[in-house]
């Protein structure tokens, strides 16, 4: 009888667990270790695109696209901004937002940037993957494809419902959205 009622084993599994309150110590320290680790890669991110701004490798990368750009009605501030994007969703987002562009190219631009995630969030996504001994195989190449499609469905839906409207209210002065107190 003891062996046909599971109450029993949960009862034994019960009494082989830590203690509730270590178990909770450890979710806490786990939990400030990652936002550490998130966090440092925001902060890394953000010196990086601080520094490409800085050393002019920025312009140098918007000059070098900004023809091809031209041809989709992308200005130099859009080219920018899609650049920051791939590195850092958040700011590259905002910085798009306040590029001047018409909202017809501003939102697909938006949404291919949110898709794609940016170098930051993949980085953080190896990085938890790594410590939990997971393998993200095609994860960045899945997410190119996210931010592709999601730019192109949104493109498609702005002209299949077209509206006029203003993308955001944002200071064009925005450096870091993360950090500038935009969001």
């Amino acid at each position: 009888l003891h062996d046909a009622l599971p109450i029993w084993q949960f009862r034994e599994d019960a009494a082989k667990c830590p203690p509730a309150g270590a178990l909770m110590a450890d979710a806490v320290e786990k939990a400030m270790a990652l936002m550490l680790r998130i966090g440092g890669y925001i902060i890394l991110f953000s010196v990086i695109m601080e520094m490409l701004s800085a050393t002019g490798l920025l312009e140098l990368l918007v000059t070098i696209y900004s023809p091809l750009a031209k041809l989709m009605g992308i200005n130099a501030g859009g080219v920018s901004a899609m650049i920051l994007g791939s590195l850092e969703m958040t700011t590259g987002s905002a910085k798009v937002a306040t590029a001047g562009l018409p909202l017809s190219i501003t939102l697909p631009i938006i949404a291919l940037v949110i898709g794609f995630g940016g170098m930051c969030i993949h980085m953080q996504t190896h990085a938890v993957c790594a410590a939990a001994q997971l393998k993200p195989k095609g994860f960045t190449l899945a997410k190119i494809l996210h931010g592709t499609l999601s730019g192109l469905l949104c493109a498609l839906a702005l002209q299949l419902f077209p509206f006029a409207a203003t993308a955001s209210s944002f200071p064009g002065e925005t450096k870091n959205a993360a950090f500038g107190g935009v969001i």
